[in-house]
């Protein structure tokens, strides 16, 4: 009893030294330790990413509403609802294939997953601008929108890593899911099919389909 004492007693001492050795810092050196925990605990394979942000919002549900080039989606996500603007500089995609839909296919009773402008409006429901909106139940088996910050290397020569515009997805593009694969650059966008995801930070996945998106007018200037 007398033993345990005594090791409790001595851990108690030994945290009480490294908090005090901490707040002894400099301001900006204790702001440097978590930092570089944070940036230790993203370390993938070499590849020191980036934290997460949020670059790109998405909600998944039903079309509720359309006016126009307005379309009013009620569902799951970053909004539980949300007006989007579709406008030529906005993806309309089938999810099952990434077959490139006509806006008069955004009909009220639609499911779609949009991903939209974390830039919104203050009204009620809040008004974005939409990256992209892909038709179908948001299942496994529906594709999902995809936009590259980065391309990093992978284990195998026939495969890219790409690492999405939020910072927390790594997706594993191989040869045999996409022949281009050696082409796809930072700033494309993509649909990608994929079904398992690790716990990690960034989420990590290998791709079971990927298709190329064809470059928006306001990407080709």
């Amino acid at each position: 009893m007398k033993l345990a004492k005594q090791i409790l007693l001595g851990a108690s001492c030994a945290m009480l030294l490294v908090n005090t050795a901490f707040a002894a810092l400099p301001d900006a050196q204790q702001a440097a330790v978590p930092e570089a925990r944070q940036m230790q605990e993203q370390e993938t394979i070499g590849i020191i990413t980036p934290a997460p942000v949020q670059n790109v919002l998405v909600t998944a549900g039903k079309i509720v509403s359309v006016e126009g080039e307005k379309i009013t989606v009620q569902g799951e996500g970053n909004q539980p609802v949300v007006s989007v603007i579709v406008s030529d500089n906005t993806y309309i995609l089938d999810g099952k294939d990434g077959d490139a839909k006509k806006l008069k296919k955004l009909k009220v009773g639609k499911d779609v997953t949009v991903y939209y402008s974390p830039l919104m409006t203050r009204s009620n429901p809040p008004q974005s601008q939409a990256l992209a909106v892909v038709m179908g139940r948001n299942v496994p088996k529906t594709g999902k929108f995809f936009q590259v910050a980065e391309v990093l290397p992978a284990k195998s020569a026939n495969a890219v890593r790409l690492l999405n515009s939020n910072h927390d997805v790594i997706a594993t593009v191989s040869k045999d899911v996409c022949k281009e694969y050696r082409s796809i650059k930072k700033g494309d966008s993509l649909m990608l099919w994929y079904s398992v995801m690790t716990m990690s930070l960034p989420g990590q996945t290998n791709v079971e389909k990927a298709v190329i998106l064809p470059a928006l007018a306001e990407e080709a200037k």
